[in-house]
């Protein structure tokens, strides 16, 4: 009896330590693709992640990896079950996965799925700031500026220094003829950025509203 017990401890013991090895490898590959990525390597950073996943079915942060970067070299869509794993698996990353998957249908033209996964997100997590900016930009780009401005507002009250979120804020509260808050948002924003195209542009946005 004893033999046996001390055969299944040693068994577990291999078991663990096989494990914990295979996590181990699907971390390398996962750091190696990340860096190709960051090169502009995509073809090779892809085909690192689906290694990883291979040894790691569930390693969520290279489902994650590998969607942005099939997002950035233009096969976005391709990318969206990857993300609805990491959804699923309701981690830290549920909120960022949210947000590349509205990104991803914006830039697909798909308006209704990009506003669904935006707000899905912001009801898993009310505290990423991105979520509430990237869904502003979507009713922004449809002239929706009544529901970009309260995105606006929820994104700044977030993080006050989100220059893009303060430019927002002016531009939509300014299509909205609302000249005082245009005009503290443009103040703002140029306080935060003051020497880009954009700051001039919003200059000139001050220039009209005096």
């Amino acid at each position: 009896m004893k033999t046996i017990k001390i055969l299944a401890t040693v068994l577990i013991f291999i078991c663990n330590v096989a494990f914990a090895q295979t996590n181990e490898d699907a971390k390398a590959l996962v750091k190696e693709a990340v860096q190709l990525n960051d090169q502009g390597k995509y073809a090779e950073a892809i085909e690192k992640y689906n290694q990883a996943l291979k040894i790691d079915p569930g390693n969520s942060y290279a489902d994650f990896e590998l969607a942005y970067t099939l997002f950035v070299s233009g096969k976005g869509t391709d990318g969206i079950p990857y993300l609805q794993k990491v959804i699923a698996s309701n981690t830290s990353l549920t909120a960022g996965a949210y947000d590349l998957l509205g990104t991803i249908y914006d830039k697909d033209n798909q308006k209704d799925k990009a506003i669904e996964a935006y707000n899905a997100g912001i009801k898993a997590n009310p505290g990423y700031q991105r979520l509430y900016y990237n869904l502003g930009i979507v009713y922004s780009r449809y002239k929706q500026y009544a529901e970009a401005e309260k995105c606006a507002i929820e994104a700044i009250k977030l993080d006050p220094k989100h220059a893009s979120s303060q430019r927002m804020y002016a531009l939509v509260t300014f299509h909205q003829n609302k000249r005082v808050p245009a005009l503290l948002g443009f103040c703002s924003f140029i306080l935060l950025e003051p020497n880009t195209a954009r700051s001039t542009e919003a200059y000139n946005n001050i220039q009209h509203i005096l």
